[in-house]
């Protein structure tokens, strides 16, 4: 009897770890973050807090928006590719395919010139958008970079005006959050006996609910060609639970229960999306009329990254089976802190107009690695420092189509992404590279 209880308990466990693959990280960053939004601020190396003006002003710097040149609305699109190994075994990684829509309106009326609303919205990979993957702990993967999102991201923010050259701003950066049930029916003669046969699955609910975190800003314009910007964005930190009730059928005989049924309940509970607390301090200086120069110092709150490991719970009314979960539970070692330390990172962006119709960008980025040493192989998190180098340029024209009266801007970029090479444990070594390339077209009303 009591043999057959353990086994038991180890089955339960060992449904747990089948179940965990359907629930583990997919997007453990923002797109935005690490491409930017928009061509022009990406080939800019996203120094782009003290400039972001149109709406883009919606993550870089809520602030700025009011002092947009009018409403105006943008659409574009990114792609990203990866050349990311391990042991120089290339990692099969998800190209991410990204759209942007954004949008700034300023307001009328009495509030008109001191007022602004803007918006934008990004969606990613559209058929993944319920698409995950597991990975244990010790497994070495990029745990920042590998498996991109594949979801939706939604910002909109007020702006507002105080004096000549100062404005504040706020709002909220949504993203989407899961909350999944299955219910799983098995028979212990299949699962204590000698016999192995698929365990039928039950009915799947998901739960499309979204999540929230504030985003605010300064912006100071003291001199026409000098501004300064400063942001702040709560972290993002939300996870999918996976909640499943087992049903034991044939318990009574083979268990000795008072029931023919006995049902186990198995929680997952793993983080879908993480992006840290950020706060960033820009400035942008004209020194002649056709040049602009930008500088970007972001700290970002990486110590407060969890774990990334999916987290299982097993119980069950019966106190013989539940003593037996507890008894051969964990199934797996439990998550340990990732130990995740702070990081600044400093954006350099320079644009050059040589023509009124054609500018000239280019931009770097050194992100530092807030990953520890890890030599005890229990976690290989392998994302090490990295530098970006970027470029692109801007054309303005009359719009052909009519929709805007003003001049409006073809932007392309590209960036490339170098990972310096990092040794994990003596069995692991990364390196690589990631590319990223896009297209934008902005319309001035």
């Amino acid at each position: 009897m009591e043999k057959r209880i353990i086994r038991l308990g180890k089955t339960a466990c060992f449904l747990a770890l089948l179940l965990a693959p359907a629930l583990a990280p997919r997007a453990l960053a923002s797109p935005y973050d690490h491409f930017g939004l928009s061509s022009r601020a990406s080939a800019m190396g996203n120094a782009y807090t003290a400039l972001a003006t149109n709406y883009t002003g919606v993550f870089y710097n809520p602030g700025a928006l009011v002092f947009s040149q009018g409403a105006s609305v943008g659409l574009g699109t990114m792609l990203s590719n990866y050349n990311l190994k391990v042991n120089s075994q290339k990692k099969s990684i998800d190209s991410l395919l990204g759209i942007n829509i954004g949008a700034v309106l300023p307001f009328s009326g009495m509030f008109e010139g001191r007022t602004a609303f803007g918006m934008a919205l990004f969606l990613a990979n559209t058929n993944l958008l319920y698409d995950v993957t597991s990975h244990p702990q010790d497994d070495p993967f990029f745990v920042i970079e590998e498996n991109r999102p594949a979801h939706m991201q939604i910002l909109f923010d007020l702006a507002v005006r105080l004096t000549e050259g100062l404005s504040i701003g706020g709002g909220l950066q949504v993203n989407q959050y899961l909350y999944t049930t299955v219910d799983v029916a098995v028979n212990t003669k299949t699962i204590l006996g000698d016999k192995q046969s698929p365990i039928p699955m039950g009915n799947m609910n998901i739960l499309n609910m979204y999540k929230g975190t504030p985003t605010a800003g300064i912006y100071y314009r003291p001199l026409p060609n000098l501004r300064f910007g400063l942001s702040y964005r709560e972290h993002i930190n939300f996870r999918l639970k996976l909640v499943s009730t087992i049903n034991i059928t044939g318990a009574k005989d083979l268990l000795n229960t008072v029931s023919d049924s006995v049902p186990v309940q198995l929680t997952v509970d793993c983080l879908v999306h993480y992006t840290p607390r950020k706060a960033v301090l820009g400035v942008a200086y004209d020194p002649i009329s056709q040049l602009t120069a930008s500088f970007d110092l972001a700290w970002m709150d990486w110590s407060a990254f969890p774990s990334p490991a999916p987290r299982i719970e097993a119980y069950s009314p019966v106190p013989e089976i539940n003593a037996a979960l507890q008894s051969t539970y964990p199934p797996m070692e439990q998550p340990k802190s990732p130990g995740f330390h702070d990081t600044l990172v400093p954006k350099l962006g320079v644009e050059y107009r040589l023509y009124k119709w054609l500018a000239l960008r280019a931009g770097y980025e050194f992100t530092p690695s807030p990953v520890p040493e890890q030599p005890d192989g229990k976690t290989n998190y392998l994302d090490s420092s990295r530098n970006t180098f970027t470029i692109g340029t801007g054309f303005r024209f009359l719009d052909p189509i009519g929709i805007s009266v003003s001049p409006m801007e073809v932007s392309l970029h590209f960036q490339y992404h170098q990972f310096a090479e990092r040794k994990v444990t003596r069995d692991y070594t990364a390196s690589g590279a990631m590319f990223n390339s896009g297209l934008d077209l902005e319309f001035n009303f």
